[in-house]
């Protein structure tokens, strides 16, 4: 394998002393909990940096918490034993060895961060710096987004190039460092000068950058590219299978990715085909790790079910999304925080199934149960885009409801719903799905409302429904037909109905 460094270092070549310097410099002046990051692949350049930061500040107590042999999860019940009335900085180290699942950002250690965050101010007073590799470093941007927000500065500095396993671990685990910015387009601008950077790049660093491609170009609604980049992923990935669980892992992430990327594009069994591979995949691997690899399994299956069900294979359906529920109750009665979203979203994907196969009380019981989750997690979740998914599982237990003939409490969680998404920033809606569902939700809402004898809110809702799907009709041509004819036909029915007296 080649030996270059990887080029998902940013900056090629970082200054350190430089980085050491502003470093110092915020230590210095800070009073009170600030959060700061060191980044470095290596762990000696790590701890240079900190007694760096002695030797320059020999005024200040500064404390060092490790947990580079002492497994956490939960950071702040760690360091409320400790006495930092006086410390002029706290150093934590090796934080990122209690990441334990796959990927990162769902291990619980990152949940408990965010779910923190407020309170570390009232046990850490003084500025905390986490020095970690950059690999955790986005889990943590990813998987405690309320926490990495308070961030004042991250400080990276070079050590020793890694050696080529290394490379390759830290690649394959799908983590390029692009920027933090989350504007889809400035993300692929970043990749897309990766990957044509990257001509020599090992194998899991280029597939690595090519899945992150895939999936913004698919928020961006570019499918036929989208596509194109999980191909050459799985491509990549395939012949490296056979040298491990994480290049296997790898290999079945890319390939649940392919499977969304072909159901996009009209491709219903070459899609299922992808699907079945990639749980089969991780079923094995959590076979053998059920605390790493079960929830990779879970998520397959959940795609599986998808699949499957967009096949008119309805049984089986159900199977597959019975099993997501099953491991995500487990995990998630063992760490609520990490995995209540997932267990969540699992219940919705089955309702959908359940009802699909005429279980309509347990198809109600677990939207029922999806949206109290999606709730609860909403209700602590200070991100713009938060509401979107309670406004989803409304949506997803309103069609439920519906087809049980509880029209009333249909109406009341549609109508909630669409509340929760016009109150939501647009840019909230620029990727495929949240457009499409909202698309479904609002021709819902409008049906709903012409029932209810709401015929000017219905034709709100018939007008919404339709911009959203002629918009993603003329990125995804013919897959959206028979729902925009059967909105036209509505705004048709609600033209024609007599004006109320």
């Amino acid at each position: 394998m080649d030996e270059d460094p990887s080029p998902f270092d940013l900056p090629a070549v970082p200054d350190n002393a430089g980085e050491i310097a502003a470093l110092i410099t915020a230590i210095r002046l800070r009073h009170g909990f600030s959060l700061l990051f060191v980044e470095s692949r290596s762990q000696e350049a790590r701890r240079d940096a900190i007694e760096a930061v002695k030797a320059a500040l020999p005024d200040k107590r500064i404390v060092e918490v490790s947990f580079l042999n002492n497994h956490t999860d939960h950071l702040l019940d760690e360091l409320r034993t400790l006495d930092l009335q006086d410390a002029g900085a706290l150093f934590v180290i090796g934080l990122d060895t209690s990441m334990t699942a796959d990927p990162p950002e769902f291990s619980v250690v990152v949940a408990n961060l965010n779910a923190s965050r407020d309170t570390f101010p009232s046990y850490v007073p003084c500025p905390m710096v986490l020095c970690l590799p950059p690999p955790a470093i986005v889990a943590i941007a990813r998987g405690a987004p309320d926490f990495f927000s308070v961030r004042s500065g991250v400080y990276r500095v070079a050590g020793p190039e890694p050696q080529p396993q290394s490379i390759l671990l830290e690649s394959i685990r799908k983590e390029p460092l692009f920027s933090f910015d989350l504007d889809p387009v400035a993300q692929l601008a970043s990749i897309d000068e990766q990957l044509t950077d990257s001509a020599g790049a090992t194998s899991p660093e280029r597939a690595a950058l090519l899945m992150f491609q895939s999936d913004l170009l698919a928020d961006l609604r570019r499918p036929a590219e989208a596509l194109a980049a999980a191909e050459e992923a799985v491509v990549l990935l395939r012949p490296l299978a056979r040298h491990g669980d994480r290049p296997k892992a790898a290999l079945a992430a890319s390939l649940g990715t392919l499977s969304t990327r072909l159901a996009e594009v009209g491709r219903p069994h070459e899609a299922l085909a992808a699907g079945e591979e990639s749980a089969r995949g991780f079923r094995d691997l959590a076979a053998r790790h059920f605390t790493t690899f079960a929830p990779d399994y879970a998520r397959g299956l959940g795609n599986l079910s998808n699949r499957r069900g967009s096949l008119a294979q309805r049984e089986e359906s159900v199977r597959a999304a019975e099993e997501a529920v099953a491991i995500f109750r487990q995990l998630s009665a063992e760490s609520p925080a990490a995995f209540a979203a997932d267990l969540a979203q699992a219940l919705g994907n089955v309702a959908g199934r359940l009802a699909a196969v005429g279980r309509f009380e347990d198809a109600n019981a677990a939207s029922g149960a999806s949206v109290a989750l999606y709730r609860q997690l909403a209700a602590g979740d200070q991100r713009p885009d938060a509401p979107f998914h309670l406004g989803q599982a409304l949506h997803n237990h309103a069609v439920v409801l519906g087809i049980t003939g509880d029209r009333r409490r249909a109406l009341d969680a549609s109508r909630e719903a669409m509340r929760l998404f016009r109150g939501l920033p647009p840019e909230v809606f620029v990727g495929f799905a949240r457009a499409r569902t909202r698309a479904r939700a609002s021709a819902s809402a409008a049906r709903r409302e012409l029932e209810a004898g709401s015929p000017e809110l219905a034709k709100a809702e018939v007008a919404a429904a339709l911009g959203d799907l002629m918009a993603l009709d003329g990125q995804y041509p013919g897959k959206f037909t028979t729902a925009i004819e059967e909105a036209l036909r509505l705004r048709d029915e609600l033209d024609a109905a007599p004006a109320p007296a």
